[in-house]
Formats: structure tokens, C-alpha cells, sequence
């Protein structure tokens, strides 16, 4: 008589089988999704983290200078017995700062914000100015529909010349991140009315310089308040932001002197 198995047999191993195979799809599967998950949020993660390192130093040491001096070359002629000779120095100049903090909004989003601060990005063997102005700039993501990405500007030639730089043309803009579905602001300051002793939180979305130092009577806020939602790289997931950023500077109203200020040293690092 052939030994062997019988169709019950069969059946009861090829049931267990199958049993086993799903249970391990399954944990095998359960797996792949949490290991894309925690991908996910690390991603997003790194990337406010990042956001938040680099314009907390920003924003956080942004200040009104009380006046900026820019030296130029200037050619004077001193006459030496018949002959004249030609010598090249530098003349101290002094100019207004316009929009020493600038911030404006386009479709409820950021578009730009502009300030003058004391944390200068250096690169390898470079010389930059402890002083400089910085813009954060928010554009399109042509690969990506819908999602933005901050692109960050720096300029030791302080005016209005890098908020309109649009293209990016001029001043090289470095990304800080990328995949933002939104990224709003909202500019924070205490205000006390004329013959009122309690003062009132005001909050602005963006900052026009001169129309609210002729309404506030003041240039800097007190606190920056940003909030937005990032996507991770898979573009499947996104998270959402919000951080408060304090303006160490006090305000103080602009004054003009006549001999250059401890500002035009840092600037040019000659000495008064």
C-alpha cells in the first residue's frame, strides 16, 4: 500500500499556509507604512526646524540703525611744482535708509520680508560686512503646483534694491525650504492711545514702513508670528507650523549726526 497524503491533509496545510502568509504581508505591510510615516515627518520635520534655525537668527537681531555711511571713491588733483597728481580716496557719505523693515503679502502669503541685521551668512574664504541687509523671498514652485519655496537674499549694500530684486537676478537667493502650501505673518506690537494708560496688542499682516511709522509712530515690531503647512518630498503628507519670533532691538527714532557712528565701522571697518 502507497503512503502518502490525503486531500484533507492537503487542504488543512495549504489553509495554514496562507493564514501565515497573510499575517506576514500584513505586519510586512504594516511596517512599509510606519517606515514611510516616521520618513514623513522626519522630512518635514528637518525642514521647520530649518526654517525656524535660520530666521529666528534673522529676525531676532534685526535693528534700525541710527544712520548708515557708504564710502565711494573720489579723485582729488593736489598740485606738486608744475605738475598735478591725481589721488584716490574715500569720502564718507550718509544716506537715508528707506525701508529698514519691510514686509509685504501676496494672496494672504508672505511674499517678502526685508530687515537689517547683525548675522551675515560667510562662505568659504569670504569677507563679509558684520552688518547686512537679508530678504526672505516666497516663489512659485514651477515642479510643483501650489507649493512655494523660501529662497533667502544678502546684501551689504543696504536700501531698497534687494526688496526689488524679484528675479533674483541681481543678489543670489539660497533655498532654505521647499514644498510650503502656505506661510503666513502676522506682525506683532503693543500701541498706547493718547490719554489711555493700558496699551493694545496690534497686529499687522505686513509691514509698509512708512504708512505705519506716520500711523504707530514706529519702525520695528515687537514680535514676529509665522504659520504655514509644509508637505514632505513624497508630497503626500503635510504638516502644519507656527512659532513666535521676539525683535530683541527697542525702537528708537532715528537720529542723524554728523560724524559716521559705530554702525559705519562695522560697515566699512574703517575706524571713526
Amino acid at each position: 500500500m502507497k503512503s502518502g497524503f490525503t486531500l484533507i491533509e492537503l487542504v488543512v496545510a495549504i489553509s495554514i499556509g496562507s493564514i501565515l502568509s497573510l499575517v506576514l504581508y500584513r505586519s510586512l505591510s504594516d511596517a512599509t507604512t510606519v517606515s514611510l510615516r516616521i520618513t514623513s515627518i522626519t522630512d518635514t520635520d528637518n525642514q521647520i526646524a530649518l526654517l525656524y534655525n535660520q530666521i529666528d537668527k534673522d529676525i531676532s537681531t534685526a535693528f534700525l540703525p541710527e544712520q548708515i555711511f557708504q564710502t565711494e571713491l573720489k579723485q582729488t588733483e593736489t598740485p606738486k611744482t608744475d605738475q598735478k597728481t591725481t589721488t584716490t580716496g574715500q569720502e564718507m557719505k550718509q544716506f537715508k535708509i528707506e525701508k529698514p523693515f519691510y514686509a509685504e503679502i501676496e494672496n494672504e502669503n508672505l511674499k517678502v520680508i526685508s530687515i537689517i541685521n547683525t548675522n551675515p551668512l560667510r562662505g568659504f574664504d569670504e569677507v563679509v560686512p558684520l552688518i547686512v541687509q537679508v530678504a526672505y523671498r516666497l516663489v512659485q514652485d514651477k515642479e510643483s503646483p501650489g507649493s512655494f519655496k523660501l529662497y533667502r537674499q544678502q546684501t551689504s549694500k543696504i536700501g531698497t534694491e534687494i526688496i526689488d530684486d524679484k528675479d533674483m537676478k541681481k543678489f543670489r537667493g539660497y533655498e532654505i525650504v521647499t514644498g510650503l502650501k502656505s506661510f503666513k505673518s502676522q506682525f506683532i506690537f503693543k500701541n498706547l492711545k493718547e490719554g489711555e494708560t493700558t496699551p493694545e496688542a496690534v497686529k499687522l499682516k505686513e509691514w509698509k514702513s512708512d504708512a505705519i511709522l506716520q500711523k504707530y509712530k514706529r519702525q520695528l515690531p515687537e514680535f514676529l508670528e509665522l504659520e504655514g503647512e509644509i508637505q514632505d518630498e513624497a508630497k503626500k503628507r503635510t504638516r502644519q507650523f507656527k512659532f513666535v519670533i521676539p525683535i530683541l532691538a527697542k525702537y528708537q527714532e532715528q537720529k542723524i549726526e554728523k560724524k559716521p557712528s559705530l554702525f559705519s565701522t562695522l560697515m566699512t571697518g574703517t575706524p571713526k
